[in-house]
Order: structure tokens, then sequence, then C-alpha cells
């Protein structure tokens, strides 16, 4: 081998042996020469902006040099016109832990990630026309429950007391033990045959992830029939 081939040979096991240091880290952009020592790839813009690619966890970071996630952006982001669906039954809720500025899966319940449900109860051979306590076993914890219609079987209806009295319907979802209940009547009245009817009540089931619970807002109309609040809820 001659001493020009000894010579170029010694280089290009030089450059072997230090590739892995020369091209370690890739700086594009504004300061070419500076780049943090913690990334792969850093592109920066004119104004100081960094997109980066860290060496010790792969983390991207768009818009900052310390990715605290495998995606963490600092600042908006637009999301452009996509494919849409026609039902979201194999779809999941995506909000962001305000906390970390995370990113999240909705996850209600280890085997529920809708935020709002709706369910249709049926209650057969009811006493009358009065449900006083039906527990839907729904976790008070969890979710809201709002009843949103009701219908009973029974249209003619008499007073209870022998009275022409008026019977209105009386129907709300409360809170017992845990869970929530629901309670329907025509207040004063029972069904004119004396027997038992049938009532469907349809109700919204809302994850409390999504709802902020304010305080009671307790106001004296000093038996009037108008008044005003001292002030709009706190927490809005």
């Amino acid at each position: 081998m001659t001493p020009k081939q000894l010579l170029s040979t010694g280089c290009f096991l030089a450059a072997l042996m230090t590739s892995s240091t020369l091209f370690a880290q890739v700086k594009v952009g504004s300061n070419p020469t500076t780049i943090g020592s913690n990334a792969n790839l850093e592109v920066e813009a004119t104004n100081g902006n960094k997109t980066v690619v860290q060496k010790d966890n792969g983390n991207v970071g768009i818009g900052t040099a310390t990715p605290g996630a495998k995606l963490h952006v600092a600042g908006n982001q637009i999301l452009g016109q996509a494919t849409s669906l026609s039902s979201i039954s194999a779809t999941s809720q995506v909000v962001r832990d305000n906390s970390t500025g995370e990113l999240k899966v909705l996850q209600v319940t280890p085997t529920n990630s809708f935020p709002l449900s709706n369910v249709t109860y049926n209650l057969t051979n009811v006493q009358r026309d009065f449900v006083s306590n039906f527990d839907t076993k729904i976790n008070s914890n969890d979710y809201t429950v709002i009843v949103t219609g009701l219908y009973y079987s029974k249209q003619n209806l008499v007073s209870s007391n022998n009275t022409n009295t008026y019977n209105p319907l009386v129907f709300r979802a409360y809170i017992l033990n845990g869970t929530w209940r629901i309670q329907a009547d025509y207040a004063g009245g029972t069904t004119a045959d004396n027997l038992n009817g049938d009532w469907t009540i349809n109700c919204l089931v809302i994850s409390k992830a999504l709802i902020q619970q304010l305080p009671t807002q307790n106001v004296d109309l000093g038996g009037t029939n108008t008044g005003a609040a001292a002030a709009s809820p706190a927490g809005l």
C-alpha cells in the first residue's frame, strides 16, 4: 500500500470513528452554531421559536426547547377540515388537563368514554301514578342526571281526596346514598279506575368531568313574586 493510500485509509477511519460525534446533533435555521445539549435536532426561527427532538427520550417540542411529553406544543393549534363521521360509537373525547396542559382521552369510568348519555326508563305496574324513589344505580360522584321528559300511560286521573282540585305533575332527579333517584307523581291525584299505571321517563346523564358545580344560591323574595340574585354565581 502506498503512503497516499495509507493516508486516505487513515482519514476514512478517523471520520468513521468520529461520525457519531459529528452528526449526533443537527441545527437548522437561525443561530446555526448553537444547539441545546439535549437536542438531536433543533430548528430555530428568526423570532427564536424552536422545534426540537430530544436525545434522551425522543420528545418533540414545537415552540419549546424543553418538551415535557411525546409531543409538546407551546401555542395555538389549527386543525384543517377532516373527514366527517356518521357515528361516534368508535370515538373518544379529548380534553385538556389544566394542571399540566396535557391532552387526554376523557374516560368517565373504565367502561364509558362518552361524556353525555341518554337513557329511557320504562317503569311498569307503578302504584297508581306515584313513583317515590326509583334507584337508577347511577353513581352521583361521577354523573349528573337530568330528567328531560316523561309520560304517564293513564290520562284519566282524579283527585285522591275526592275533591275537584288540580293535580300538578311533579318530577325530579335527586341524590340519595350516593346514587341518583327519580320521583314522578301527579300530586294529590290518583287513577280514576284505581289501577296501576306505567311511566316512561327519559334522562340525560352527564359526566361530572364536564360540569362545574356552583354553590347553591339562596334568595329571599320577602313574600313577593319577583326578585334578583345579588350577583352572578361565583365561578362564572
